[in-house]
């Protein structure tokens, strides 16, 4: 971070976006930071939150942005410094209490279905679908990946494949939408059924 800002105060430029446009054959890349687990660093170590948000700001000038996650979504948590400088959020399905403490309302308790979440921003609340993820989509990409091989995974739950052989077997072949999404509600959100369909 440092270093990057030194770069950027001589270059003149506010910030790294300002920087790569200007210096297009040195552009730098952006670098996000996953924090796992922050109720465990925070118990670890004194004056995390602080130490933290002063990082996150400076860093942010410098192109490099922070994800802070939790298993343990309580005010003592994610308290006021927190939620200041971390601004945005993303929660999945939980207690209405926990939804109050990440989002500050209820947005988040009682989502369905399963990979349902909400993302908060500056300009408000919107509600996203997050793909299913397996562990065997997990090993088949890392497995890919390190044999040079691309490759290109929908984001639904459940694929043509499936849908098919449900309705085949258990709607006489027809791929009525209204059924198939009581069916797998659970996997798929309505608009990537539609999609699907």
């Amino acid at each position: 971070c440092n270093h990057r800002l030194a770069i950027l105060k001589a270059s003149k430029k506010k910030n790294l976006q300002e920087y790569n446009r200007a210096k297009r054959d040195k552009r730098l890349p952006y670098i996000v930071v996953f924090f796992d687990e922050w109720a465990v660093t925070k118990s670890l170590v004194d004056g995390a939150e602080t130490l933290l948000s002063t990082i996150a700001n400076l860093s942010r000038a410098a192109g490099i942005h922070f994800i802070l996650s939790t298993q343990f979504p309580k005010a003592e948590i994610l308290n006021t410094t927190i939620s200041i400088n971390f601004p945005w959020r993303f929660a999945f399905n939980m207690t209405s209490g926990a939804s109050q403490s990440v989002l500050g309302s209820w947005d988040a308790f009682g989502l369905s279905p399963s990979g349902r979440a909400v993302l908060k921003t500056n300009e408000g609340s919107i509600q996203v679908q997050t793909p299913r993820i397996t562990e065997t989509m997990i090993a088949k990409t890392v497995n890919d990946a390190k044999k040079g091989i691309t490759s290109e995974t929908r984001s639904a739950g459940v694929d043509e494949k499936e849908l098919l052989t449900w309705a085949i077997n258990n709607n006489s072949g027809r791929l009525r939408h209204p059924v198939l999404y009581n069916q797998f509600r659970e996997r798929i959100s309505d608009y990537a059924l539609r999609d699907l369909l």
